[in-house]
């Protein structure tokens, strides 16, 4: 059996509200549910960025992929 101690893992979830009638609140049960591991307390840090506006097409992920890099790798903040 191999025993590992979790590392700090970050995750950028998007989803757009004219995507589907679900997809927002699916990608929000997601978030929680990722939060909610006990393994991971302290260690994950799960950033939700929903564009009410936003379809499932490159043109509006192309727009918040700069967001996604800044939070991923350039942010200190505390969520």
């Amino acid at each position: 059996m191999i025993f590992f101690e979790p590392q700090e893992t970050r995750i950028y979830l998007y989803a757009g509200g004219d995507e589907s009638e679900t997809m927002v609140n699916h990608v929000t049960k997601l978030r929680k549910r990722l939060l909610k591991r006990e393994s991971l307390e302290g260690k994950m840090k799960v950033h939700l960025s929903i564009n009410e506006q936003g379809k499932h097409n490159e043109s509006y992920w192309g727009d918040e992929f700069p967001k996604a890099i800044e939070w991923l790798f350039f942010n200190d903040k505390k969520e």
